[in-house]
């Protein structure tokens, strides 16, 4: 089968660009030839059996930079000789015709965010230019149905596609992300000591990992009130993302934990600071899956999220992790903490074995069946 996949990047620093990379080294390894289109990427990780085309496409506002890179990324699969039996893409920003895989519903979010969040916040969000062109773009797609085939992360996002833009069932598949085995995996101690060294660690300190390239929707601002609320110096946060970090040092100075919190910026080798880590911390307000949520678990640590994540169904409450009702109660997310950094929950192998389900190799198995069945058709 010859397969074209494409989103904005291709590397480990972002959450749909590490299930963009997966895809394509897994198609690779099994024998289909496999283009690559992506504008970021990551080198040394991308299969050396991919075909890789850069995608070039300007925009003088980021509001417009997904329309350009869907007419760049639709011009480029066209110029495909001879063309590819079948094109995947991620989200609004996949071509036409493309099999795609939904990651989020950006709609279900705005209908979140309006219900969750302040005055203030839903001014901003309602000035905010890229939503009503990302909401333009996913009605198009969905509505104008200019896909081949729909992939939703979980049953709920499939529900999401159905109400919000009547889809039928029949064109929607459901499919979680996953997590390497290899790359995710209780880690070993010299990793965890040399990682924590590096970053300033002390023995006696226990870590509390954050991991998002965006801070008011994932529960930053309320993960730092229940760490304050907690009053033990001995209790550290690391913060791992892409995220605005103007923005974070002020919520941190604010709540006078400077001490207390350490701050990253993004990384390629996430993995690295789960091995550093003792528990995982993401109170999101919404979130379609979370790979971090399942990466962390197959990194053998406990995991405290809320019910609004979809890999929530991968936590097993009070066993593997827990889950707030409330991801703006401060207090329902310190008692947690407290819960899991004083070890009630089980061993970080018994963690890391509970999401084998959701291991790459076995999930990309049915992606490579449903590409199929498409490029038969």
């Amino acid at each position: 089968m010859r397969v074209a996949i494409t989103y904005h990047g291709c590397h480990r620093r972002g959450g749909v660009e590490r299930v963009m990379l997966e895809c394509v080294n897994f198609m690779a390894a099994r024998g289909h030839e496999t283009h690559a289109l992506a504008r970021n990427w990551d080198d040394e990780a991308v299969s050396p059996h991919v075909q890789r085309q850069e995608l070039e496409y300007l925009s003088p506002f980021p509001a417009f930079a997904l329309p350009a890179y869907r007419r760049a990324v639709t011009r480029e699969v066209a110029g495909i000789v001879p063309p590819v039996d079948v094109v995947a893409g991620f989200g609004a920003g996949a071509p036409p015709g493309a099999v795609v895989w939904m990651q989020s519903v950006h709609r279900a979010w705005i209908e979140k965010a309006r219900a969750s969040r302040p005055l203030s916040g839903r001014l901003r969000q309602r000035i905010n230019p890229f939503h009503p062109v990302a909401l333009a773009m996913e009605r198009r797609q969905l509505v104008g149905r200019e896909y081949a085939r729909l992939i939703a992360l979980t049953p709920e996002v499939k529900a999401d596609i159905n109400r919000l833009y009547d889809v039928p069932n029949q064109d929607i598949d459901v499919l979680p992300n996953g997590y390497s085995a290899a790359e995710f995996h209780p880690g070993n101690a010299e990793l965890r000591e040399a990682m924590r060294a590096r970053l300033g660690f002390r023995a006696e300190d226990r870590v509390v990992l954050f991991v998002a390239n965006e801070l008011e929707r994932k529960g930053f601002r309320p993960l730092l009130q229940a760490i304050s609320s907690l009053h033990d110096s001995s209790v550290r946060v690391l913060a791992v993302g892409g995220f605005r970090d103007s923005e974070a040092r002020r919520e941190v100075s604010r709540l006078g934990l400077d001490s207390q919190v350490v701050l990253t910026g993004g990384t390629s080798d996430v993995a690295d600071y789960y091995a550093a880590a003792d528990v995982f911390a993401l109170p999101t307000k919404y979130e379609a899956w979370g790979l971090v949520i399942v990466e962390a678990l197959a990194s053998g640590l406990p995991v405290l999220t809320t019910h609004l994540a979809g890999a929530s169904v991968a936590v097993r409450n009070g066993d593997t992790g827990v889950l707030v009702n409330d991801p703006a109660d401060s207090s329902e997310i310190a008692n947690g903490l407290h819960s899991l950094l004083n070890g009630h929950h089980c061993t970080p192998e018994q963690v890391s074995a509970s999401v084998a389900e959701y291991e790459w190799a076995r999930l990309l198995v049915r992606y490579e069946e449903i590409l199929s069945q498409v490029a038969q058709t």
